[in-house]
């Protein structure tokens, strides 16, 4: 990569994670898939829901390590 699109994207995953994925679907828009503006609705209102949901403290994050563990572990 260029070093101003790895300064870019550098830049980016020090955003807050809900500004991150704001910009991963702004991204993956840009890339006109053709896909039902509906479910873009849908999920832009579900990405807003569950950001307000942790600001707000109603939801605990928890470790994407420890969420898979817990995961393998209830597989078994």
């Amino acid at each position: 990569m260029t070093s101003t699109l790895d300064a870019l994207l550098e830049e980016i995953l020090n955003l807050p994670q809900t500004l991150r994925a704001y910009v991963a679907e702004q991204l993956l828009e840009s890339l006109d898939m053709d896909m039902d503006a509906t479910l873009s609705q849908a999920w832009r209102d579900t990405l807003i829901r569950r950001a307000k949901e942790v600001e707000e403290g109603l939801v605990t994050l928890q470790a994407s390590d420890q969420v898979f563990k817990d995961a393998y572990k209830a597989l078994e």
